[in-house]
């Protein structure tokens, strides 16, 4: 029989955000409610728990129930949670912390929860983001990934890489490493804006004003110059000494007060720019996209049969902020998924999905099942 009075949790956590809800025991919502990353590998395992345990007090206020609300069972879909055994343990010191938390404490990976929640039999998630991770479960229940490193190691294709690739083109730009396919200058003006660097106008008028202040008309300045020539020379001392002032405003921001968010943060402005036409924004999110699709080509030599050859072909689930940039991710998607390594397979057909239930919710209803008790 259903017991209405239990309350199950579920929570999806992310590198930036998380998010909670709460189930009584007919499997309706009585609260749903977004909080910081609970990502360990970022935080420590034990702010980690601390915010877990607050996303389940503040989640409790919001239903109405009393703080001293023991949950029948707490699911944790995480970020950065690949490893069973580690997984045991997270889930065995958080009751040990808190032993009223929850009776029954379950903790799986964040790709593992969007799986559960869209495919039955097997799928791939491709989670885009503040990193990057796939996992391909087979009808076996074997399982494959790729990516999911961490941001020094991999997390090619999601928000922080996508924002970091573009604030290093600025900087190779300026070294005069490369010469970018398109114009920069909207891209420039979309990161300064972001990291609110110094104002470009106020760095121009600084060293020309004290440039044309020592140069009185008539006199020869560096030899034969006219003036337009001697105009020129300031403008170009202005624009470099606007790029090491900008430049080195940015380093506080990579190393001294380095935020892994703000940078991830900057990838729905490129976006933006993209919509707007820029055709370097665009360019940045083609090489996202097929970053992305190597993804998928890069497990598609463990992709079972029985995956592929279906009315709608292979099932990716779409999870994270990412995605809402695929008009502009999906010409290098379509291009990434094809075969580029000698055991790489070639996709007949696949289906994009974007879940429309948030996976913590599969979470909550995945534990219940796994107790005896019954959602509908």
């Amino acid at each position: 029989m259903v017991n209405a009075k239990l309350i199950f949790g579920g929570i999806e956590g992310g590198g930036t955000h998380s998010w909670i809800v709460l189930m009584d025991g007919r499997g309706e919502k009585v609260a749903e409610l977004e909080g910081p990353s609970t990502n360990h590998w970022l935080i420590g395992m034990s702010e980690c728990q601390a915010r877990i345990k607050q996303l389940v007090d503040d989640a409790k206020k919001m239903a109405g129930l009393p703080q001293d609300t023991t949950l029948e069972g707490l699911g944790l879909c995480l970020s950065g949670c690949e490893d069973e055994e580690g997984n045991r343990d997270m889930a065995a010191a958080l009751m040990k912390r808190y032993p009223d938390l929850a009776r029954h404490v379950i903790v799986s990976s964040d790709t593992k929860g969007s799986i559960a929640t869209a495919c039955q039999n097997g799928g791939i998630v491709l989670i885009s983001g503040t990193g990057s991770n796939a996992l391909l479960l087979n009808p076996d229940s074997k399982t494959y990934r790729c990516g999911g490193w961490g941001h020094l190691l991999g997390d090619e294709g999601g928000a922080y890489w996508i924002a970091a690739r573009a604030v290093k083109l600025l900087f190779d730009e300026d070294d005069n490493l490369i010469d970018p396919p398109f114009n920069t200058a909207q891209l420039r003006d979309i990161v300064y804006t972001h990291f609110e660097l110094k104002d470009r106008g106020n760095l121009y008028s600084a060293p020309f004003s004290h440039c044309t202040s020592h140069y009185k008309p008539g006199r020869p300045m560096l030899g034969q110059a006219t003036n337009k020539d001697f105009a020129t020379l300031c403008k170009q001392t202005a624009y470099e000494e606007r790029i090491q002032i900008d430049r080195f405003g940015m380093l506080q921001h990579c190393y001294q007060s380095f935020e892994k968010a703000k940078f991830a943060s900057l990838t729905a402005k490129i976006s933006q720019g993209a919509s707007n036409g820029d055709a370097m924004c665009a360019r940045i999110l083609y090489d996202a996209g097929f970053a992305l699709g190597r993804h998928i080509a890069a497990l598609s030599r463990n992709i079972h049969e029985a995956l592929l050859f279906t009315e709608h072909g292979l099932q990716i689930v779409c999870s994270g902020s990412v995605w809402k940039a695929w008009e502009h991710l999906r010409p290098g998607f379509v291009d990434g998924i094809n075969p580029r390594c000698e055991k790489d397979r070639a996709i007949p057909k696949y289906t994009l999905l974007r879940l429309a239930v948030c996976h913590m919710v599969s979470q909550s209803i995945t534990r219940d099942k796994d107790l005896g008790f019954i959602c509908s």
